[in-house]
């Protein structure tokens, strides 16, 4: 299927990827709002034998989706911040409530773990990137629940004095953060 990118899509990411000589890959992100808080998300490829993707998304999906992007690319710079300049281009009120359903503050600060909750195993939906957009599985992990900035999250066994923070919005992709532990925290965890 051949998708089309319109008047009223926004590219929100340019990115490449390269596996080795002669093995690499070219996608541009387009989104478009369409009205009653939903989005289309469009990647398409620059190859001729590439695969394109379209989907429409929830203010919420969208918000998430981007979410998870940043999360996982360091090389890029933030959608977070592209997506924040296309819903001030609209006058549609419920476009401009995209971020009303989360807390403002995730997208700037840093999550920090407030308080340590004990040792458990839980299942982590971990979201990979593939060239048609992400792929999703379910993981078994053990480590610890905690308390953040940002909400509930489980934190993986730490190594030396980082880990991998884990934090689920509306049940969707988990965020994953890497953060460093302060010596007290790590004591804690330590001792439980």
């Amino acid at each position: 299927m051949e998708y089309v990118v319109t008047k009223g899509h926004h590219c929100i990411e340019v990115g490449e990827s390269s596996a080795g000589p002669g093995n690499s890959y070219k996608w541009k992100t387009y989104i478009k709002y369409l009205g009653q808080e939903k989005w289309n998300l469009l990647s398409i490829s620059e190859l001729d034998d590439g695969e394109n993707h379209s989907e429409d998304m929830s203010n919420r999906e969208l918000v998430d989706w981007v979410l998870e992007r940043d999360s996982e690319s360091e090389y890029y710079e933030p959608m977070i911040d592209r997506l924040r300049e296309v819903v001030d281009k609209h006058d549609d009120e419920k476009c401009k409530n995209i971020f009303s359903s989360i807390n403002e503050e995730s997208y700037v600060e840093t999550p920090k773990i407030i308080k340590i909750k004990g040792k458990t195993s839980r299942n982590i939906t971990i979201g990979k990137l593939v060239k048609w957009g992400v792929s999703k599985k379910l993981v078994e992990k053990e480590g610890h629940s905690v308390e953040t900035n940002l909400g509930d999250g489980f934190i993986l066994k730490p190594e030396g004095n980082q880990t991998t923070l884990y934090i689920s919005f509306n049940n969707s992709t988990d965020s994953n953060y890497k953060i460093e532990l302060t010596e007290s925290q790590i004591e804690e965890i330590e001792s439980l």
